[in-house]
């Protein structure tokens, strides 16, 4: 079962920046005034950071994608739901940006916010927004597993 959602999670990720790739490489669609869709080839990791270290990212990707495999076949059932989803989603966005660096060279973003007018947010896609939410979930997790 978390398969197939992995599965779902990566194709909504990889059709997405798909169609950003053929709609939106000459074109922004601004939807309001906080947010737009606009292509940028990613080289790096979130904002930029480390740009054109492909080989080092690819490496680590698989690294945390054989961890997880393996957490999760381990632990699988001492796990929350919340922390199944996190899991889910870590993997999903792990592997849709994976692809992309394996197959391009680069991680294609297109959502863009500005927050409160004044701050341009790095462009993501959706991969990034699996990874933060999961991220979210399991240090929400540890700090609840903390305190009990």
């Amino acid at each position: 079962m978390i398969y197939l959602f992995v599965i779902l999670f990566v194709l909504l990720d990889q059709v997405t920046k798909f169609a950003a790739s053929k709609y939106l490489i000459h074109n922004s669609i601004k939807i309001f005034d906080w947010f737009k869709l606009d292509y940028v080839e990613n080289r790096g990791a979130a904002f930029g950071f480390l740009d054109g270290k492909q080989t080092f990212f690819i490496v680590v990707t698989v690294f945390v994608l054989v961890f997880l495999a393996f957490f999760i076949y381990k632990h699988y059932s001492s796990l929350s739901t919340l922390e199944v989803w996190a899991s889910i989603l870590l993997f999903s966005g792990a592997i849709g940006n994976l692809i992309d660096r394996v197959v391009q060279g680069y991680v294609i973003d297109f959502i863009s916010v500005r927050i409160f007018n004044v701050y341009d947010f790095p462009v993501f896609n959706f991969a990034d927004i699996y990874v933060t939410f999961a991220v979210i979930v399991y240090l929400l997790s540890a700090i609840s597993h903390e305190r009990s």
